[in-house]
């Protein structure tokens, strides 16, 4: 009976070492949307299409998140795979889109201007749509 009792207070013990944890920090939500040029119409004609998220945050557990953008404009986001979602929080939005792969000078000299320029990634958020001139 008094070995009973030890095993039962160790496997108690142990139990509550391992905690029932809220998640990993570097959990992900799902993250997708369309990115359109500024005048609302298709993005066509471009060899290369990423958005690229970076946090808004000095917090050392954010991370950026990106994708790749499919031919009709549609993209998911990935932070440790490629469409795994971003990290809850407040990022910055870039684009980097090109003509030509691999890239001319020409391609690597324009600067791409996101609306919104800012989001701030929610759970169950809906997708997003982001859009895209060259800077002047």
């Amino acid at each position: 009976m008094l070995r009973f009792a030890l095993l039962l207070g160790c496997v108690a013990a142990l139990s509550s070492l391992s905690g029932c944890g809220g998640g990993s920090p570097y959990d992900t939500v799902p993250v997708s949307g369309t990115v359109v040029m500024a005048d609302g119409s298709a993005l066509k004609g471009y060899a290369m299409k990423t958005i690229r998220l970076t946090p808004n945050s000095t917090d050392a557990e954010a991370r950026p998140a990106s994708g790749e953008v499919q031919e009709d404009g549609s993209f998911k986001l990935g932070t440790k795979t490629a469409s795994d979602g971003a990290m809850l929080g407040k990022y910055a939005v870039f684009a980097s889109i090109m003509k030509n792969y691999p890239p001319t000078p020409a391609d690597i000299s324009k600067t791409w201007v996101c609306d919104p320029a800012e989001i701030e990634i929610k759970d169950g958020m809906e997708p997003i749509t982001i859009k895209v001139s060259v800077a002047k």
